[in-house]
This record gives structure tokens, sequence and C-alpha cells, in this order.
């Protein structure tokens, strides 16, 4: 990071803007960002590599209580940037009733990443659509319920759904419902 949080480009580099590159659709935004620059996008996984930190895993599974075995059902309602973060509430009304195992709410940690061991080992998994998603992509699941529940209400499925390949069940809300659950929201 350069001065008062610019990023800093190296020289040689080329910055590009991929979040205003040409759509075909007005969903097709994450597309857009391999279309733009003439490469295709639904290999995109096997391009994003990422290097986990046993530590840093250990760390958060410390923070929360729970030990290897324990069943447990991974919940996020979070999304968004730092502390200007929103919620959504609508992936805690999916909590099976009377399940066994401990409910574990994503909180915001150092790293994302250090929520990899959650997201292979959960029971089920109930999130708002996020960054996590991305990551899951690359993980080896356990889960046998993986639900999203859309943070725009129109926009969402059809901007990511065809990007990732985990078996996720997508929420469906009407409308108001959806306004209800996630007021922060622009539509």
């Amino acid at each position: 990071m350069g001065p008062q949080g610019a990023v800093r480009i190296p020289p040689g580099s080329i910055h590009l803007d991929l979040s205003n590159q040409p759509r075909q659709t007005p969903y097709d935004i994450m597309q857009s960002k391999y279309t733009g620059l003439g490469i295709g996008w639904e290999d995109w996984a096997d391009y994003f590599h990422f290097r986990r930190v046993p530590e840093g895993e250990a760390m958060v599974r410390d923070r929360v209580g729970l030990k290897n075995g324990e069943p447990f059902i991974l919940l996020n309602v979070n999304y968004g940037l730092g502390h200007n973060g929103k919620t959504m509430a609508g992936p805690e009304n999916l909590i099976p009733d009377g399940y066994d195992g401990k409910i574990i709410r994503m909180f915001q940690s150092q790293n994302v990443f250090d929520w990899c061991w959650f997201f292979e080992n959960a029971d089920e998994i109930h999130s708002v659509d996020t960054c996590i998603q991305y990551i899951m992509e690359k993980l080896d699941l356990k889960a046998t319920r993986m639900t999203v529940h859309p943070r725009h209400y129109a926009r969402t499925f059809h901007a990511v759904a065809s990007l990732w390949k985990q078996p996720w069940e997508w929420v469906e809300y009407e409308r108001d419902e959806w306004r209800e659950l996630t007021p922060l929201e622009g539509e």
C-alpha cells in the first residue's frame, strides 16, 4: 500500500479496472472481467491459488472453542469490507431445529483464509453470498447442505451462480422479505 491507502503499482505493471469491463448482460459482471481481456472465465478456479496458514486456522478454532471431530454448522451473515461490512439475516433462518452440534458464527478475523478448516469440516454451511464461496471452490467440503442467500435481491444469482461448481442451494426471497433481511443493501 502506498500513501493514504493507495495501491502502489510496481513499474512495468499494467493496472486494469476490472469493475468497468463491457458486459453482454447487466448480470455478467464477474465474467466480464475475463471476457474483457479476451480470455475464458469457465476455469477461473484452476488459476486461483492460495497458501493456507495452519496456525491462523488453529487460532480461529481455539477462539470459538471447537475441537476436531465436534459436529458444527457454519453460519455467515456478514459481507462487505471491514467495519463497513453489512449483514444479511436470512442464513440464520435455515439452522435446523434440534441440531446436536454447535453453531459457529463467522466473525471478522485477521484473514478470511483462516476459516478454511471450518469450510472443509462443517456439517452444513449457511451464508450470504460473499468471497468465501470462491475460496470453497478450491476445498474438499464435507457439508451435506450448503445454502447461499443473495445479498442483492434480483441480481446475485444471475451474476455469480454460474461461477461456482459446489452444490450451493440458492435461497429465493420475495422482494419485501429480502428487504427486511438485508436492510442496508441497495437493489
